[in-house]
């Protein structure tokens, strides 16, 4: 996706080469392309993301103060709100700030876990206001719970079960 001012374009995958004109800007206390810039693609690549940072709630609430933030590929976990055409992340114990999935490709997929529990890996890119963390999402997953297993079945007379523990 490539914003392009009050609109994106769902154009570009990972991987793909771009070739940008224009200027720079700061918007949400991060450096990007002003509106009125231009890209054109060029090619495609394979992409090594490393290892998404697992930033703790303290770490996502001080990043959300800096005076200028610098792109992180994250890994955060939250529970999923959906209102309209915003996707929120309530990020488990951060208290400044929530997670905000920009430019959502999927938004059938993502409105179906509204109030579930997320794993999401995305580059944080920015603030908006001084709450939403700006999280372009590479992948996301639901976060099952932990399932109690079956009992084992065990057979016997009406007085062997009574007497039997649990």
């Amino acid at each position: 996706m490539v914003y392009c001012g009050k609109t994106y374009a769902n154009d570009l995958a990972v991987g793909d080469k771009v070739k940008v004109s224009g200027s720079t800007t700061v918007y949400g206390q991060a450096k990007q392309f002003s509106a009125g810039s231009s890209y054109e693609k060029v090619g495609t690549d394979s992409v090594n993301h490393g290892e998404a940072a697992e930033l703790t709630a303290a770490q996502l609430d001080e990043y959300a103060t800096m005076a200028t933030i610098t792109p992180k590929y994250v890994k955060v976990k939250g529970t999923l709100s959906v209102s309209g055409s915003y996707f929120n992340l309530n990020i488990e114990g951060a208290t400044k700030v929530v997670g905000s999935l920009v430019y959502p490709v999927d938004v059938d997929s993502l409105t179906a876990l509204n109030g579930k529990e997320l794993e999401v890996k995305a580059y944080l890119t920015g603030l908006t206001g001084t709450k939403y963390l700006q999280l372009v999402v590479d992948e996301y997953k639901e976060v099952a719970g932990e399932v109690d297993p079956e009992p084992e079945v065990k057979e016997g007379t009406i007085a062997e079960i009574i007497s039997a523990e649990d």
